[in-house]
């Protein structure tokens, strides 16, 4: 089961009645057009996966989980997800793709660098 991904919601300077949006537009793992700018990407060659593509999409929201009955009628606060796309492909075999949503900050920016800057 895939979750629903948003962007952040776009800076309205115009006010408008009613609370102001928490979510922006829907980000779909299997639309390309619905995708933020890519804020990270690497590629490498795996012995064993072949030709490996790294994609890093950073501050997308993710609903809450809701099965708490208790606190369901409140309001809670979108969590803040990175999501790293691993595209593998080796040979003539077919392409795989892996989606990973990481807890932002989760991974510390040294462990980023390493494997994003080589």
């Amino acid at each position: 089961m895939i979750r629903t991904l948003f962007h952040p919601p776009a800076d309205n300077p115009q006010k408008r009645r009613g609370a102001p949006a928490v979510y922006g537009e829907r980000f779909d793992c299997d639309d390309a057009t619905t995708w933020s700018f890519i804020a990270d990407c690497c590629q490498f060659t795996d012995p064993r996966h072949g030709t490996v593509v790294l994609q890093r999409f950073n501050g997308l929201l993710m609903r809450p989980p809701g099965n708490d009955a208790e606190h369901r009628h409140r309001r809670q606060a979108p969590l803040t997800v990175d999501v790293l796309r691993c595209i593998t492909h080796q040979g003539t075999t077919k392409r795989r793709v892996i989606w990973l949503v990481l807890q932002q900050n989760a991974i510390p920016p040294s462990l980023w660098e390493i494997a994003f800057h080589k």
